[in-house]
Order: structure tokens, then sequence, then C-alpha cells
């Protein structure tokens, strides 16, 4: 059995439903698995959604990991161990799919699974960015890791056990987002799994996980009703930064600004979103600590400016007495 999943709370609920009607879509024969990290009592949902809530898994530490992360952070932290739980409960399962909530199916993932692969990630970029632009160069991509923890296609084949186990203990207390610390959520882990396991492939295709890590230098083109990057199919396209707040990724929003085709696809996905409103529920917060971030980017934006200028001028002062 094929199966896929994502995690979300009610900020990201939305999203994740426009996600599952897609993959639903294009994919009919692959049930969808929403893992739920909010205490809110979820909203009627369609009957071939299977909610899972956190509470009901085995989670390492989850009162300690709700005190320390920030609600975003913890999201990323569950990941792993949402993956665990499917695979020790479903049996049967020959192909284990993640999706953020943020992405958006357009064709059969079929096409990049590869059944002799334990597993198959999803590289951030295919080439070198020669023209950085909206601050978005290789060395930034190297500081946030090579793989997208956005997207990844698993086929268990014994060694997924001892990759999940591994990854929840670094999730436990060290999923932070803080690039100086040299953590970016569960991504920078990432980077480890082609050394420490066998058969993890890079997925070299540029129509799956599209997203504004991959804009500069690509080309996305439309014909014959579908939508192509560098002459392949659209798979599946991430609006992360686009469509909602990320904490990398939204502040090179502006890669977008004047393509006519991201504006006719953003559209269709705003349109999408509209159609799945989930109202919460403001008297109970959500788990995790709340994430301050939207009420003062600009101002943190503008000292980080500042900062940067006052470091330059005192690397570039003469400081030798003439």
């Amino acid at each position: 059995m094929k199966i896929a999943f994502s995690v979300c709370n009610r900020h990201q609920l939305s999203h994740a439903l426009v996600l599952a009607h897609s993959l639903r879509q294009h994919n009919p024969d692959q049930p969808f698995f929403l893992g739920w990290v909010d205490p809110m009592q979820l909203p009627d949902l369609p009957t071939w959604v299977n909610a899972v809530r956190v509470e009901s898994i085995d989670m390492a530490d989850w009162v300690g990991m709700q005190q320390r992360y920030h609600d975003f952070e913890l999201l990323a932290a569950c990941k792993p161990f949402f993956a665990r739980h499917l695979i020790k409960s479903i049996a049967d399962c020959e192909e284990l799919s993640f999706f953020s909530p943020t992405t958006r199916i357009f064709s059969s993932t079929d096409s990049v699974s590869d059944k002799s692969a334990f597993l198959q990630l999803s590289p951030q970029r295919l080439r070198p960015i020669n023209d950085p632009v909206s601050g978005l160069d290789d060395k930034r991509i190297l500081n946030t890791g090579m793989y997208q923890a956005g997207s990844w296609i698993m086929h268990p084949d014994g060694q997924e056990n001892a990759l999940l186990s591994w990854w929840c203990g670094r999730m436990i207390d060290r999923g932070f987002f803080d690039l100086c610390e040299g953590m970016c959520l569960d991504q920078l882990w990432l980077n480890y799994l082609p050394i420490y396991y066998e058969r993890v492939k890079t997925i070299r295709n540029a129509g799956w996980n599209y997203g504004l890590p991959a804009l500069p230098g690509s080309v996305l083109s439309f014909a014959s009703g579908r939508y192509f990057v560098d002459e392949h199919p659209l798979i599946t396209l991430d609006f992360a930064g686009v469509e909602s707040h990320h904490p990398i990724l939204s502040s090179h929003g502006s890669l977008i600004k004047g393509q006519d085709l991201w504006s006719d696809l953003r559209q269709s996905y705003q349109k999408a979103l509209g159609l799945y409103p989930c109202p919460g529920d403001e008297t109970v917060a959500p788990y995790g600590k709340a994430t301050p971030m939207e009420s003062n980017r600009r101002f943190r934006k503008q000292t980080v400016r500042v900062l940067e200028k006052i470091i330059e001028r005192i690397e570039t002062l003469a400081w030798t007495y003439q």
C-alpha cells in the first residue's frame, strides 16, 4: 500500500486540505493521513482524510517539547514521530510519502517513485545559483541544508526503524530554528541520511517539489493545459513562503513578482484555500510556544540591515594609526 501524510495545526489546516484534495485527484488510490498537532477539536473532515492526533502516538518527552519549541518548530519536530507511527501501524505499507501542508499536487507522483530506493530526498536545487537574487544564493541554501524537508518518499526495507528512531531522537531537543547554532528545524539532519543509510537517492526531476528555492534559473511554462518546469511536467509545488509565513522562504517571496504564470498559480491556490475555511478556537492555545514573528518581522529585518552595515564598517575600517 502507498500512503501519504502531512503534519499541521489549525494555521495550516486549509492548506493541508488543498493538499489532500489534490492528492486524491491525481493519486486516488493513495490514502492520506493528517498528523494533527493541536489541542483544538478538528472540524468535520472528508471521510477519506485519516486524522491522527499527536496525543495518540508515541512521543518522547512530549511535555518538554511543547515547552521548548515554538509552534512552527514543534510541527517540524513531530514529523518523524508520525512517520514512525504510520510505519508501525500499517503493516502493508510499501511506500510512505510526506508532503508539507503547503504543497499542491498537479499530476501523479508515480513518475518519480523509485522502488529500488529506500529513501528519496528532494534537493532544494538541482544546479548552482549563478546570479543571486532576492538574497537567495548558494551560501544561504548551504546554510539551511541540501535537501528540502517539505517532501520525501520512503520504501521500507528494514532500515526504517533505525532511521526514524535516530531522527526522532534529534527532534526531541535539536529541532530549533537557529541557523547560528547549526539548526534548521528537521531539515539539516537530512544531510546525514545518504551517508548513514543505504539506497538513499536524490529526486532529480525539476517538476518535483518546485518552489522558491528552485525558482532562480528555472523556467516555468504552460502548454496544452499543463505547467512545466524546465520542460518537465509540474508534479508538486510547495507554496511555502508565498501564501503562508515560512521562517526561511518568506524573505524570498519577491522572486515571483512580475511572473504571470506564478500569479496564475497563486490565484488558483488562493481560490482553493477559500473552499476550506477552518475557524480556530481562540479559547484554546495551540501546542508549543506562541510565535511573535509576524508582528515584529519588519522591525527585525530593519535591525539586521543596520547591524550588517555597522559590521561592514568595522571590518573595513583602517585601524592602523598613521
